[in-house]
């Protein structure tokens, strides 16, 4: 028996169900929608791996208010959160930019700034606009990591100087 994580009924699984992830899901509602298609075309919009619009810009989209699509966002935030499923912080397309560039790519603030302003879609941005983008991503709950702990091996760096342990063995016997 297992619970399930949207109705809290408890169900039994079928042999079926071994085969396929249904991840602590009850088949009445895995046969109905957890969100609308209005909240599905709100966080489409408004999310950056989409089309990646603000809120007052997703507004004027849609043709309705600001209030609206925070309420949709605000529940499908709640159950992607009760679901365990990872779509939120929503980024702006800067923000996605930027925290790309500096995450996937190892590049630093000038060099984001100078590929982007390169780019044109963004226009151009300073390095300071781009830390600033990095730190807004940080702030809204986005794991960025800090300077130091950024290689291209994702590890802490760790290194020694050769002669200082050389001799610091020697001495030691």
């Amino acid at each position: 028996m297992e619970r399930c994580k949207i109705c809290k009924n408890w169900f039994t699984k079928k042999p079926a169900d071994n085969y396929r992830d249904t991840k602590g899901i009850c088949l009445n509602c895995r046969s109905k929608r957890l969100i609308t298609v209005w909240e599905e075309t709100v966080l489409r919009i408004c999310h950056h791996d989409f089309f990646g619009y603000s809120i007052p810009d997703a507004a004027c989209e849609l043709e309705t208010s600001i209030a609206e699509i925070k309420e949709a966002l605000a529940t499908v935030k709640g159950i992607a959160k009760r679901l365990r499923i990872s779509l939120f912080p929503i980024l702006t397309s800067l923000e996605n930019d930027c925290c790309s560039l500096y995450i996937n790519n190892y590049m630093t603030y000038r060099e984001i700034a100078k590929s982007l302003s390169d780019r044109g879609d963004c226009g151009k941005i300073s390095a300071n606009a781009a830390s600033k983008a990095v730190l807004r991503a940080r702030d809204k709950g986005l794991y960025v990591p800090s300077k130091k702990y950024r290689n291209p091996k994702g590890h802490k760096m760790i290194h020694f100087d050769e002669r200082w342990m050389s001799n610091f063995v020697k001495m030691k016997f």
